[in-house]
Parts: C-alpha cells; sequence; structure tokens
C-alpha cells in the first residue's frame, strides 16, 4: 500500500459557535475518502459524513467547492 500523506488535506472553519471541518484522505485500503464533520463548537460530537472518491482530483475538487460554499455562508478559516 502506498499512502501519499503529502496530498491529504484538512481544513476548518468556524461560524458563531458551529464548527465545520473538511479531510481530503486516503482509508486503509488506499481509496481517497473526503470526511466532513459539522456541529456545535461546544458539542462533544456533531455530524459527519463521508464520500469516497474515485479519483484524488475529484476529492480536490469537492473539497473547493466545500470551502467556496463554507466563505459563502460567512465561515472564516480556523
Amino acid at each position: 500500500m502506498d499512502y501519499q500523506v503529502d496530498k491529504w488535506q484538512r481544513q476548518d472553519w468556524r461560524k458563531g459557535t458551529r464548527h465545520y471541518c473538511c479531510e481530503l484522505k486516503q482509508d486503509l485500503f488506499g481509496r481517497w475518502v473526503l470526511v466532513r464533520r459539522w456541529g456545535r463548537v461546544t458539542a462533544f460530537e456533531g455530524q459527519s459524513r463521508e464520500e469516497v472518491c474515485d479519483r484524488y482530483e475529484d476529492g480536490v475538487e469537492t473539497f473547493e467547492s466545500v470551502a467556496r460554499r463554507r466563505a459563502k455562508r460567512g465561515y472564516h478559516c480556523w
């Protein structure tokens, strides 16, 4: 298995009492996975969603789309 850790990405955003996190990384099988987490800042656990991407480029495109959406909705990088 050849992990490409140098390509992994993570970004956190915050807006008031809300937070949003997006990660692009590989799973145990080497597949690219986009993991999104969101919720209240003070909550122990929030909600999450995982999406397996066919290619790294597809994951980057979705990651950038999430970043644009967060900025549009008033979230700031944390």
